[in-house]
């Protein structure tokens, strides 16, 4: 899922649960890059639901970001949808500056990662292999 977020880089894989990433976002003139850790929290086959938590600290304006996803697949005719749910919270410099902003940048976000997943799965077969469509930095 890494590879859809825009600006996002996912840049280890520690294990089944664990992972480190990297992310660039733009606030105005407010540029930010963020290095840090994900959990996968839950991942549930029989609810299909996943929890997915993930922090980091800006490298510039010594900001720090938690963001909490909870995401649900459901079937519809023809394919499936996801119901996604993020809950971003900001602190340091880019709390300060980004007053109003942040709502915006998660809409926009989610918006633009539901169309990058919807391009990169529409016409795949069931079971696609998240190696598949990955955006994972090469060493």
């Amino acid at each position: 899922m890494v590879a859809c977020v825009p600006g996002a880089i996912l840049t280890r894989v520690v294990d089944a649960h664990h992972f480190e990433a990297q992310m660039s976002i733009g606030l105005g003139p407010l540029m930010m890059r963020y290095a840090g850790q994900g959990t996968l929290v839950t991942a549930s086959r029989g609810t299909r639901r996943i929890l997915l938590s993930v922090q980091g600290t800006d490298t510039m304006q010594r900001s720090h970001a938690h963001a909490r996803l909870v995401a649900t697949v459901g079937g519809c005719p023809g394919g499936a949808v996801i119901w996604a749910r993020l809950n971003v919270r900001l602190a340091g410099s880019a709390a300060r500056f980004s007053h109003g902003f942040v709502g915006l940048v998660t809409r926009r976000l989610m918006e633009e990662t539901a169309d990058r997943m919807r391009s990169r799965f529409e016409g795949q077969p069931a079971g696609i292999q998240p190696e598949h469509c990955s955006n994972r930095r090469r060493r």
